[in-house]
């Protein structure tokens, strides 16, 4: 089976601008604003028989901003209103955790592909972070740097690592890329 790896925040849904102007996950429910090409996007990796994983880093529950049970229902948010996500993986410590399944590091994504018998060597890795695409390279799949999404029409990041195999302008943009390079 082959898989493609989303990341959550930036690429699914947009981030949220804070008021005090930084940049981060959503906190609540409330926070979700799913990026309007999502369900596209997902509805038509499935129909190109992938399966569908979101590998997230979530460091808010170790800061203590964000309750484990509040992530439970965003995720689960996520998931009901884009339909075709087989899984969401979630790493839930912070840098100084030193934790192997946290991105850029790749064990979400082997953990993953272990789970569900993903064969990494046709599969692909999207993000819109260096550390997104670094996790992907490290265990061998193929990756798309997408623009991250920001709400409130703030200026747009991109990946800062020279890894991603393929750089595309947004998810359908990554979708032609993949239809282009599939094995």
């Amino acid at each position: 089976m082959r898989a493609i790896f989303l990341d959550r925040d930036g690429v699914l849904i947009d981030n949220v601008v804070r008021s005090d102007q930084t940049v981060g996950s959503p906190r609540s429910r409330a926070d979700v604003i799913i990026n309007p090409l999502s369900v596209q996007f997902v509805e038509s990796l499935r129909q190109l028989s992938y399966s569908v994983v979101v590998v997230t880093n979530q460091p808010d529950i170790a800061r203590h901003l964000l309750s484990l049970n509040e992530l439970l229902r965003i995720n689960s948010l996520i998931a009901n209103r884009i339909p075709g996500i087989e899984s969401i993986a979630t790493c839930i410590h912070d840098k100084d955790d030193r934790c192997t399944c946290r991105k850029p590091l790749p064990g979400m994504l082997t953990k993953a592909a272990e789970r569900l018998g993903i064969d990494l060597n046709q599969s692909w890795m999207i993000g819109d972070r260096s550390s997104d695409i670094e996790a992907g390279v490290a265990c061998g799949v193929r990756s798309i740097c997408v623009p991250s999404l920001l709400s409130h029409s703030r200026p747009r990041r991109t990946c800062e690592s020279h890894y991603p195999h393929f750089q595309a302008d947004d998810l359908i943009d990554a979708l032609r890329i993949i239809t282009a390079n599939s094995i």
